[in-house]
C-alpha cells in the first residue's frame, strides 16, 4: 500500500508537469517563475510579496492586513469589485491572503485567459489605490475579521497555545493584528508601508499550468515591467521564543469536545533540522500507521482525534501534539502523548518505521502538486525565501536523508518544555476546571 502510493504520486508528477520549472527576472528584479503542465487547461498564478510580521511595528499589528485589503478593493484606474468580475466573466478567480511571512495573491483561470489574469494581478499590485477611504474601509474590514472566532475545538487550543507561546513576538497576531494595532494604523502608514516593501525585488510570481515560458515573458514583461525598482528593506529580526519552564493554560470555550495540545517552539523553515522535525511529524501523525494514531487514539482509546500542527514559518515555528477528548480523558491523553515523545528521545526508531514515515511525507508532497495552486504557492515561497525552485526536487531527497540518529537528537533537543493549552466546553464543574488535574506538563518528557 505504501509502496502503491509513492509510486501513484511520482507517475502523477511524471505525467502532468512537462520538465523543470524555469526562472526569469525581468530588468527591474521582478521573478517570474514558469511550470508547464500537459494535462490541465487551467493556469494558476501566485504573487507573493516579501513583506513579513517581523516587519510589522507591533503597535501597527494589522497594518499587513489593512495594505492587503486595500490593495484588494481596486487599483487607480479599477474598482476591486469590477477586476474580480472581469475575471468571473471567465470563470476565474482573483483573492488575497495574509501569511505570517508573506501577503499571497491568487488568481485562477482557464488558459485562455492568462492575459487577464496577469494583468488584473499588475493592477493591484503595481497600481493600488490606497486612498484614505479604501484604507479607512479596509481598517473596518479586519476589524470584523477579528471578530470571527475559530469554530472548531482545535481551532481554539492552537490560538490559545500561539497567544502564550508567541507573546511579544509579531507571530502572535497570525498577520491579523490587534484590535490596539488597527486603531492605530493611517492611510499614511499602509502608503510608507507599500512604498518601502511592496516592490518588484521583493516580490516573486510563479505560474503552474497550461503556460509556457515564451508564452508568458512578454505578457509579464509588458505588466509588471514598468513597476519601478526600490531598495530591498531588511528583514525585522527577532528572537526564538523560549520557554524557561513548561507552562499550562486552560480555558472553557463554546466547544462540544475538549483539545489537548503540547507546544514546543522549534526553529523555522530555513534551519537544518526543519525537514527532520517534518520527518517526526510523520512519525507521529503521518496516517493511520503512525504512533499517535495507533497508541493514543486505536490502542489506548484516548482521543478520538489526534494529529500534529507544525506551521511553516521564516523565523520560527511551534510543534504541536494535540488530542481531541473528553474531560476525564485529558490527563490519560497528555500522558500519553509525552509518552511518545519520550520514545522518541530515548528509544531509536526502528528502520522499518523509519521508512514508512519517509515514504508518507514523500508522497503526500508529491500529491499535494497534483494541485496547481497548492504548486504555485510552494514554488514562489522557495524562492521567496531564497531556496530556489530546485528545492522542489531537492526536499523529497532532503527527507530521504533523515536518520535515526538525527530524529532522536532533534527529539531531545525540542520536546522539552512546553505550552500545555487545554480548551474545554463552557460551564463544566469547578472540580473539573482546577489545573491541578493536569500533571506538571514536564512529566513524561525529558528535560535537558
Amino acid at each position: 500500500m505504501r509502496a502503491g502510493l509513492l509510486a501513484l504520486a511520482l507517475l502523477l508528477a511524471s505525467g502532468v508537469w512537462a520538465g523543470n520549472p524555469i526562472t526569469q527576472a525581468l530588468p527591474n528584479g521582478f521573478r517570474v517563475i514558469t511550470q508547464p503542465t500537459t494535462s490541465s487547461q487551467v493556469v494558476s498564478m501566485t504573487l507573493l510579496v516579501n513583506f513579513s510580521a517581523l516587519d510589522e511595528p507591533m503597535e501597527y499589528a494589522g497594518l499587513r492586513q489593512v495594505l492587503l485589503i486595500s490593495m484588494l478593493h481596486g487599483s487607480q484606474a479599477m474598482d476591486g469589485t469590477a477586476v474580480r468580475r472581469k475575471l468571473a466573466a471567465y470563470g476565474g478567480t482573483l483573492e488575497g491572503r495574509i501569511h505570517q511571512d508573506a501577503l499571497e495573491f491568487t488568481a485562477r483561470v482557464p488558459a485562455g485567459a492568462m492575459e487577464v489574469a496577469l494583468r488584473a494581478l499588475g493592477e493591484i499590485v503595481c497600481h493600488p489605490r490606497l486612498s484614505d477611504e479604501s484604507v479607512e474601509a479596509a481598517v473596518a474590514q479586519a476589524e470584523r475579521q477579528l471578530l470571527t472566532d475559530p469554530v472548531r475545538t482545535v481551532e481554539f487550543a492552537d490560538r490559545l497555545a500561539e497567544v502564550n507561546l508567541y507573546a511579544n513576538h509579531p507571530y502572535m497576531f497570525r498577520g491579523q493584528g490587534s484590535f490596539y494595532g488597527l486603531r492605530n494604523v493611517r492611510p499614511t502608514a499602509v502608503r510608507w508601508a507599500y512604498q518601502t516593501y511592496v516592490g518588484p525585488g521583493t516580490s516573486v510570481l510563479a505560474m503552474v499550468g497550461r503556460c509556457t515560458p515564451e508564452g508568458v515573458l512578454p505578457i509579464a514583461r509588458a505588466v509588471f515591467g514598468e513597476w519601478a525598482r526600490r531598495p530591498i528593506p531588511p528583514r525585522g529580526v527577532w528572537e526564538q521564543p523560549l520557554l524557561r519552564q513548561s507552562l499550562s493554560v486552560l480555558r472553557e470555550e463554546p466547544v462540544r469536545s475538549t483539545c489537548v495540545m503540547m507546544a514546543f517552539p522549534v526553529s523555522g523553515i530555513t534551519h537544518e533540522d526543519f525537514v527532520t522535525l517534518r520527518v517526526i511529524e510523520s512519525l507521529l501523525a503521518g496516517g493511520t500507521g503512525a504512533r499517535l494514531f495507533r497508541t493514543v487514539r486505536e490502542q489506548r482509546h484516548l482521543a478520538y482525534e489526534v494529529s500534529v500542527r507544525f506551521p511553516a514559518q521564516v523565523a520560527c515555528s511551534h510543534f504541536a501534539l494535540y488530542a481531541l477528548t473528553n474531560a476525564d480523558s485529558m490527563e490519560d491523553a497528555r500522558a500519553a502523548m509525552a509518552e511518545e515523545l519520550t520514545r522518541l528521545q530515548t528509544e531509536p526508531v526502528a528502520d522499518t518505521e523509519l521508512k514508512r514515515a519517509k515514504a508518507y511525507l514523500k508522497g503526500r508532497y508529491l500529491l499535494a502538486h497534483q494541485y496547481s495552486a497548492q504548486y504555485a504557492f510552494d514554488l514562489a515561497w522557495y524562492e521567496l525565501q531564497d531556496l530556489g525552485v530546485r528545492y522542489d526536487s531537492a526536499y523529497p531527497e532532503a527527507v530521504e536523508r533523515v536518520t535515526a540518529d538525527d530524529v532522536q537528537r532533534a527529539a531531545q533537543t525540542y520536546f522539552t518544555r512546553y505550552l500545555l493549552a487545554v480548551v474545554m466546553p463552557l460551564s463544566l464543574s469547578p472540580e473539573l476546571l482546577r489545573e491541578d488535574r493536569l500533571t506538571a506538563p514536564s512529566d513524561g518528557v525529558q528535560q535537558k
